[in-house]
C-alpha cells in the first residue's frame, strides 16, 4: 500500500501440477486486490516475464477472475523487459497483453509498459520517469502494493542475474542491465 508497508509472511505452496500453482496464485491475487481495495481507491501492480507466470495469466483471464477482479482500478508495470519491440515472441509486455491484458477490462491508460525496442539507456531513464511521475514520490523508492517476480534457473529474479552490475544498483530505479551470459541488454527495475 502507498501509505504504509505491509510486509507478508511467507507461505510455501506445494501443489501437484503447475495448474495448480497458477490456481492458486490467481485466488491470492484477487485477493490481495480485494483487501488492499478496502484501505485504497487503486491498485498497482508489477508484473513479471518470462516463462513463469504464462499459466496465472492465462488463468487470471478466465472466470471467475476475468469477472470478479475491479479491473479498472489496477495500474500495471513490469519488473523487467527485453530490448525487443512489443510485437516480438521475447517480450514479456506482448505475452501479458496476449494471455491476459487483451482478455480482461483494463483501461489501456493504466497499463506501463517498458518501451523494449527504444535504445536501452534511453528506455530505463524514460521508464524511471514513469515511476517517478507515477507514484509522486520525489526521492523515495516508489512502493506498489504488489510486485510479482518468477525465479529463473540461475535465481535471477527479473532481470537482476547474477554477476551483472544492475545487482549492485543502490540507486537508480530502473537500469538497462548487459547481460553477457545471454550476450543481451535487459531493462529492470532494480532492488532500490
Amino acid at each position: 500500500m502507498a501509505d504504509s508497508l505491509i510486509l507478508m509472511t511467507p507461505k510455501t505452496l506445494v501443489a501437484d501440477t503447475p495448474e495448480a500453482v497458477a490456481d492458486q496464485a490467481a485466488a491470492d491475487f484477487a485477493r490481495t486486490i480485494e483487501t488492499t481495495l478496502t484501505q485504497q481507491e487503486r491498485f498497482t501492480v508489477a508484473l513479471p516475464g518470462g516463462v513463469t507466470p504464462k499459466l496465472f495469466f492465462t488463468r487470471l483471464a478466465q472466470a471467475p477472475y476475468r469477472d470478479q477482479i475491479p479491473w479498472k482500478k489496477l495500474w500495471v508495470f513490469w519488473g523487467d523487459e527485453r530490448c525487443v519491440p512489443p510485437e516480438h515472441a521475447e517480450s514479456n509486455y506482448r505475452v501479458a497483453r496476449e494471455l491476459l491484458l487483451e482478455k480482461v477490462p483494463i483501461p489501456s491508460s493504466q497499463v506501463f509498459r517498458i518501451r523494449g525496442e527504444d535504445p536501452p539507456p534511453e528506455t530505463a531513464r524514460a521508464y524511471a520517469k514513469v515511476l517517478h511521475d507515477f507514484f509522486k514520490s520525489g526521492e523515495a523508492s516508489p512502493v506498489f502494493d504488489l510486485i510479482l517476480l518468477g525465479l529463473g534457473p540461475d535465481g535471477h529474479t527479473a532481470s537482476l542475474l547474477p554477476g551483472t552490475a544492475a545487482v549492485q544498483e543502490e540507486r537508480r530505479w530502473v537500469v538497462e542491465n548487459v547481460v553477457r551470459s545471454l550476450q543481451t541488454v535487459r531493462i529492470t527495475l532494480t532492488l532500490p
